[in-house]
């Protein structure tokens, strides 16, 4: 019988070093998830390697504490003691959210059902930390500027915020798939601007940012100025999202079609 291959035996700071040396490039990626969340998931991925907890288990604690955050703020008050709560549990389920590959990738378990129970967490909470902002608004007694009007704030921001989710991860897939990926700053790249600049520009969509502003929901009125700010510059960013997309999984399409015509015109004639 063929000998079995040993499982490496990670300490956390074998793990760690060698998460470090391997982190993905940061190009684009906003802030607080680059510089903050990526270092959280590494020391998540890390413990996890040294305790041989594996990246599904990692991943379903992540959405475990996400769940039990949004509704902490469902049904208590949002005096700011709650909301401290609220958001270190919110800070530390990103962190592993980030730490699911990581830890993926170090022990060699990535794989499609790693992937596809992510992104479904992250769906899930997209929708999620939207409602739950809605809910606790609704529980303010004497909602200032709008009143009630402005619940329709939250219901909004799910929808973009979902939107551009689904249309970068199905954008990825679809363009990952076609094996080409389109030159930097071509048209079907939609002219990305550098990784400093863009990754300033993503801010507003930055998980961070939203978990940071549910800080004011104590004071509603403050809270609803900033997160209505978040709403159109999310709003704007979808707008982007939407036009690169298309441009390049169109730019693809005409590739492959220009392709097939030569393929055709190639074989005519062959017996």
């Amino acid at each position: 019988m063929p000998e079995k291959t040993p499982t490496p035996i990670w300490t956390f700071g074998t793990a760690y070093r060698v998460l470090a040396a391997r982190q993905k490039a940061g190009a684009g990626v906003p802030f607080y998830t680059r510089v903050v969340n990526r270092r959280l998931g590494r020391v998540g991925a890390a413990a996890g390697a040294a305790l041989g907890v594996t990246p599904h288990a990692v991943s379903l604690v992540g959405g475990a504490l996400w769940a039990v955050a949004l509704l902490w703020l469902c049904v208590v008050p949002a005096s700011f003691p709650v909301v401290l709560g609220v958001v270190a549990l919110l800070v530390v389920s990103f962190g592993l959210d980030s730490a699911d590959g990581q830890l993926a990738r170090l022990t060699g378990r990535t794989g499609r059902a790693g992937e596809w129970l992510d992104h479904v967490l992250d769906a899930a909470r997209h929708i999620a930390v939207h409602l739950s902002v809605a809910v606790a608004l609704h529980r303010v007694a004497d909602l200032p500027g709008p009143g009630r009007s402005a619940l329709v704030l939250p219901l909004l921001f799910a929808l973009v915020s979902v939107t551009r989710f689904v249309a970068q991860i199905l954008g990825e897939q679809l363009r990952g798939g076609s094996g080409r990926r389109p030159v930097q700053g071509s048209a079907a790249s939609g002219g990305r601007t550098p990784g400093g600049a863009s990754a300033l520009i993503q801010l507003p969509a930055d998980t961070g940012v939203l978990n940071a502003s549910l800080l004011l929901m104590p004071l509603p009125g403050v809270f609803l100025a900033v997160y209505a700010v978040l709403t159109v510059a999310n709003a704007v960013l979808l707008v982007a999202t939407l036009r690169r997309r298309f441009a390049e999984l169109a730019e693809l399409d005409r590739v492959a079609a220009r392709e097939d015509r030569l393929s055709r015109a190639g074989g005519v004639g062959v017996r």
